[in-house]
């Protein structure tokens, strides 16, 4: 029964880990657009081209921070899977 739930613990990480390496991808491309309409927007001069630089700095950032979390995330779940695997 252990090695069962071992082996379904294994599994969820493993779904975890492809998870949220998607999830990082999409976010990223994501930003990529947000960033892009933003530089239509202020083409259109809704806004002044000062606030489209910080936006996309911000833009770049919250998109660079989410897949260095992501990385971590991925990391910690490769340890424990190991850590598992070396119980079976």
């Amino acid at each position: 029964m252990k090695a069962k739930n071992l082996k379904f613990q294994i599994s969820q990480l493993r779904q975890d880990k492809i998870i949220s390496a998607v999830e990082a991808v999409a976010v990223n491309i994501t930003c990529l657009v947000i960033s892009s309409l933003f530089g239509l927007v202020v083409n259109l001069g809704i806004f002044p081209e000062a606030y489209l630089f910080y936006i996309n700095i911000a833009v770049f950032i919250i998109g660079i921070i989410y897949t260095f979390s992501a990385i971590f995330g991925n990391l910690s779940r490769r340890k424990k899977i190991k850590a598992l695997e070396s119980e079976l």
